[in-house]
């Protein structure tokens, strides 16, 4: 684990309208922080912005922004926006989804190891 990248909410979340907005949602046993998850209310993808507890994690789903260089590549790489697993997911597509919920994605992620 010494070459494993640690993330917390401040290395994601650069500022926010107001921190009483983040939800919890459903996320898979292991999910760490900086991970994507499925926003099911929207079928859209967020940052967790905590590791998982009790199938949990927290997001801030609107009027943020949120710092990708401190998120691997590979996050969202291995995302697809789609059932069949046909379409991934592209920092472009978060950046358009994001505009309609005041969410700003600055900076490029980190590259994969």
């Amino acid at each position: 684990m010494p070459n494993e990248h640690y993330v917390t909410i401040g290395d994601i979340l650069k500022s926010e309208a107001d921190r009483s907005n983040r939800i919890a949602i459903p996320a898979a046993v292991g999910t760490k922080t900086g991970q994507m998850v499925k926003y099911e209310e929207r079928n859209e993808y967020l940052f967790a912005l905590t590791d998982e507890i009790n199938g949990e994690v927290l997001v801030q789903p609107h009027n943020c922004t949120v710092f990708l260089g401190s998120i691997p590549q590979a996050n969202i790489d291995t995302t697809f926006t789609d059932e069949e697993g046909l379409v991934p997911l592209t920092v472009a597509t978060l950046k358009t989804q994001g505009d309609l919920y005041g969410i700003k994605y600055i900076g490029t992620p980190m590259a994969s190891a």
